[in-house]
């Protein structure tokens, strides 16, 4: 049985109306997409594992405006209530189990989307 892969699970017809149809206007938001979440996922873990709540939070809550702007609607969700948990500093467990799935779905929307770019 094949793996589901992201490009499964991101509609791409998303990006086709926020950009008008536009193929260059997409590789643009795709490689700006590609250039700066990394940094985000990384600051991420690294403000989990040091228990950095505050800097989790601003991270999450920069992060929000990447998923809803990309129309990640998987991650509405999970990255809103990052934000909240962490800027409450509660439910350690499940801050931990949120940053972790962004974290995982974002480095595979990223891979997925540089494959895309290669095209």
């Amino acid at each position: 049985m094949k793996e589901e892969s992201t490009d499964q699970v991101y509609d791409y017809r998303f990006l086709a109306q926020i950009t008008n149809g536009d193929k260059e206007f997409e590789r643009k938001l795709l490689y700006i997409f590609v250039s700066t979440v990394p940094n985000a996922t990384s600051e991420l873990m690294k403000s989990l594992e040091s228990s950095d709540f505050i800097s989790l939070a601003e991270t999450a809550h920069k992060m929000k405006t990447t998923i809803h702007s990309m129309g990640i609607k998987q991650l509405k969700g999970p990255i809103s209530k990052l934000e909240e948990l962490a800027t409450k500093k509660a439910n350690t467990k499940e801050i931990e189990k949120l940053t972790n799935e962004v974290v995982g779905f974002m480095d595979a929307l990223t891979s997925e989307f540089k494959s895309r770019l290669l095209y």
